[in-house]
């Protein structure tokens, strides 16, 4: 007898916690509604080519081809698409294809110190046909640009005239203004120009005489 009580208790707790599992299903599926789907574009509908530089031996292209473009020029979407790179004289530095058309790539190579744009188009037999025209660079330039030998003497000259100007107003208790300065730096200028024309006429007059 108690063994038949305790079967029927325990069978009665089961069925009130399946209820109440069963109810607590329920209110959860009210409290969160089930989400609308969102289809990802594989596109923006914007047509553009970008080109970046990243470093000295790397640029990034990215590219998007809307379908309002395939459609206009009756293109699909497996059409071959060509992206040319070229230097600022029009020439061909590296070209390659793909049937993406909205996509990335990054490009490996050395373009030394070139304005660089990139076209894409496709090829309709031996004819190009241009569809798009990325922004312009600059590429990298790996040289040493050495400074100038006339701007440096010219920076020494103008050192030479602080110094002298300096020198010449140690005796001023106030000094002399911005403009007074410059007015001396303008003199000493002329009066070295003068200088060396009189040496360089001189020596031209001496080699005549000879």
């Amino acid at each position: 007898m108690n063994k038949e009580k305790s079967q029927s208790l325990i069978k009665e707790s089961l069925k009130q916690k399946e209820s109440f599992s069963s109810r607590t299903v329920g209110i959860a599926q009210d409290a969160y509604p089930p989400q609308k789907e969102y289809h990802i574009p594989q596109g923006y509908d914007v047509d553009r080519v970008v080109l970046m530089p990243v470093n000295l031996n790397t640029y990034h292209i990215y590219w998007n081809i809307s379908d309002a473009l395939l459609h206009q020029m009756h293109l699909t979407h497996q059409m071959e698409l060509s992206f040319k790179i070229i230097d600022g004289k029009h020439n061909i530095v590296e070209e390659f294809f793909t049937n993406e058309k909205s996509s990335k790539r990054y490009i490996n190579k050395t373009f030394d110190n070139l304005k660089l744009q990139v076209i894409c188009g496709y090829y309709q037999g031996d004819r190009y046909i241009t569809l798009l025209h990325s922004n312009s660079i600059k590429s990298f330039n790996s040289q040493i640009i050495l400074p100038n030998p006339e701007d440096e003497i010219w920076l020494s000259k103008e050192k030479g005239y602080s110094q002298i100007i300096r020198a010449s107003l140690q005796h001023f208790t106030l000094g002399i203004s911005s403009a007074s300065y410059l007015k001396q730096i303008e003199k000493l200028q002329e009066y070295s120009k003068s200088k060396s024309y009189s040496s360089y006429t001189s020596v031209k007059k001496g080699g005549d005489n000879e």
